[in-house]
C-alpha cells in the first residue's frame, strides 16, 4: 500500500517540494488533495501524502512543526515563515483553483508585494477560455476592522496596474481593477465608493466556483 520509502525524485516528490517552495508551508491533506487526487479513496490518498512527508522529513528534505499537540503538522523547507496559517488557507484556495481550471492555468504569488501601500497575501491568476482574471487575496479572521482603504488609494493613483504584464499595458489604455477574495469567517464591511468589487468566501471555500463567476466581461480587455 506504501510508496517506496528511499527518497527518490519522483515527480510526486518533485510537485511536493515545488509546493512547499512556492507557498513555504503545506500540510499532509493539502498534498492528498494536489499529489495524491487520483487515489479514488481519501483516506488512502491522505496515508499515501502522510507517509511521504514523513519521509521527506526523515531524509531532512523538508522541516516540521505544529501550533499545538493536538493539531497537524505543517511542513516547510528551511526556516518556518511568517503567518503560517494565512499561507496555509492560501494553499487550500490554490489547490480547489487547480482543481477546477488546471494546473497550467492558474498562478499565485504568495505575499505579492509589488503595489506600493498594500501586501495581500496573494496575486492569483487564472485562465480561462483565452481570458486572464486577477484577483487579490485577503484572508481575514481578525477582529480587527477589514482594511477597504488601502485598495482605494491604488485604486485612485492607478498603481495597480503595475501587475500586468507590459505587454498587456501596451496595448490597453483602460485597465479593470481586479477583484479581491476575502477568505473570512466573521461578517465584514466592504463598502467602497470606488466600486471595487469584493467576493466573500468561507473558510471552507464553499460554492468556489459559483462565486468566482469567470464569464467574459461585456467589454473585454485583450489579455484580461
Amino acid at each position: 500500500m506504501y510508496e517506496n520509502m528511499t527518497v527518490m525524485r519522483t515527480k510526486k516528490v518533485k510537485k511536493i517540494l515545488d509546493l512547499v517552495e512556492k507557498f513555504g508551508v503545506c500540510n499532509s491533506e493539502q498534498v492528498a488533495n494536489l499529489v495524491y487526487a487520483h487515489y479514488k479513496n481519501p483516506k488512502v490518498a491522505k496515508i499515501h501524502a502522510s507517509a511521504k512527508l514523513k519521509n521527506l522529513y526523515d531524509n531532512k528534505l523538508l522541516k516540521r512543526d505544529r501550533a499545538h499537540i493536538n493539531a497537524k503538522y505543517f511542513y516547510f523547507t528551511s526556516k518556518k515563515p511568517k503567518q503560517v496559517e494565512h499561507r496555509l488557507y492560501a494553499v487550500d484556495l490554490y489547490i480547489k483553483l487547480v482543481n477546477f481550471y488546471g494546473e497550467t492555468n492558474v498562478d499565485m504569488i504568495i505575499h505579492y508585494n509589488g503595489i506600493k501601500g498594500i501586501e495581500p497575501d496573494a496575486l492569483i491568476t487564472i485562465k480561462k477560455d483565452k481570458y486572464i482574471y486577477y484577483f487579490f487575496l485577503e484572508v481575514h479572521y481578525s477582529s480587527k476592522q477589514f482594511n477597504v482603504e488601502k485598495y482605494e488609494n491604488i485604486f485612485n493613483d492607478q498603481s495597480f496596474i503595475n501587475i500586468y504584464p507590459k505587454e498587456i499595458l501596451e496595448k490597453n489604455k483602460k485597465l479593470q481593477f481586479p477583484k479581491i477574495l476575502v477568505m473570512t469567517d466573521r461578517k465584514i464591511d466592504t463598502s467602497n465608493k470606488c466600486g471595487i468589487q469584493f467576493i466573500i468566501l468561507d473558510m471552507e471555500l464553499t460554492d468556489l466556483e459559483n462565486k468566482l463567476n469567470l464569464n467574459p466581461p461585456s467589454k473585454v480587455i485583450n489579455g484580461y
